[in-house]
């Protein structure tokens, strides 16, 4: 800070400019000292839901930490994988600033549809999507997606979301996603008829 002001020492600020700069200084300290408590907090809480989630504690909200509990600590990611390879498609690890996105959106759809605890999302899925084979179904046919992407795709799928929703998340082709949305729910009357 000194040297953009062009100062190499504090006793070369001049003195009306000296107090401000300390307490400058010393809020910088501070918020420095602050965020790395926030960071070991948010630390402390990944592991708490993970361990939550292990143990069958699902009464957890949803949020960043909680859904990657879920999905990685929980082993929902290897079923969400099946799906996706059973359909022809891939599951690829995406970048970090493509996984932070993935998350997001997923965050903001199961808000979207009114789920706000890991309970609701892990009852909702076991019902209505896990049960569902999609094997040689055009749902993921040729494409590459991540746990998180995936799992959106599958719920906007079933919910059967308008083109708003589905714009707001993918600009792809709202007809390619229609399609696929009918693949779907045909794989899941079949299910049901078969119960």
């Amino acid at each position: 800070m000194n040297h953009k002001l062009n100062y190499k020492s504090p006793t070369e600020v001049p003195k009306e400019l000296r107090r401000r700069l300390f307490r400058l200084s010393a809020l910088f300290e501070l918020a420095d000292e602050q965020f790395s408590e926030l960071r070991d907090a948010r630390a402390r809480i990944a592991s708490e839901y993970a361990e939550d989630v292990r143990g069958g504690q699902l009464n957890i909200p949803l949020d960043e930490a909680s859904i990657t509990a879920y999905l990685h600590d929980g082993g929902r990611q290897d079923i969400i994988a099946r799906l996706v390879t059973q359909s022809g498609g891939q599951i690829v690890v995406p970048e970090e600033k493509r996984l932070v996105r993935d998350r997001r959106d997923l965050l903001r759809l199961l808000n979207t549809v009114g789920l706000s605890t890991i309970a609701q999302l892990d009852k909702y899925l076991s019902a209505e999507i896990f049960p569902v084979s999609i094997a040689g179904a055009p749902v993921f046919k040729g494409d590459g997606a991540g746990v998180e992407d995936a799992l959106t795709l599958l719920i906007m799928a079933d919910k059967q979301v308008g083109k708003d929703i589905y714009g707001k998340v993918y600009s792809g082709d709202w007809a390619e996603f229609a399609a696929k949305t009918e693949a779907w729910h045909s794989r899941k009357q079949r299910r049901r008829g078969a119960s």
